[in-house]
């Protein structure tokens, strides 16, 4: 099973932030072709193991699609793919925009 999502990040970016997830997870690599984009590592977790691949690409206007591909024979794979996109959606905010405020304005019809 695999999983594409498109990132509005250069290239670079994504894959740095692969490299910090497989960190954060304890991941064994496999590959790692940080130039080609392609990124394979293992993840040991209780009594499981699989294998994620990674393959980023960039699509030009500092954009870059990133596949998913959970490898073995492994239950749940769609919600492992997912998990992976989150992760990886958390570390990217690093390079969002958001937008802080001190204090948080309460509706006058809250306040009564």
């Amino acid at each position: 099973m695999t999983g594409e999502r498109v990132y509005l990040q250069p290239r670079k970016y994504v894959v740095a932030a692969i490299h910090d997830m497989k960190e954060l997870q304890k991941g064994k690599s496999n590959l790692a072709d940080t130039l080609g984009g392609i990124i394979n590592y293992t993840v040991r977790m209780y009594h499981s193991k699989w294998e994620y691949q990674f393959i980023v690409t960039d699509i030009g206007m500092n954009r870059c699609t990133v596949n998913i591909e959970i490898a073995g024979e492994v239950k749940h794979k769609e919600d492992k793919i997912l998990k992976a996109y989150a992760l990886l959606d958390s570390i990217l905010t690093v390079n969002t925009r958001i937008e802080l405020k001190e204090k948080m304005q309460v509706p006058k019809k809250l306040n009564s």
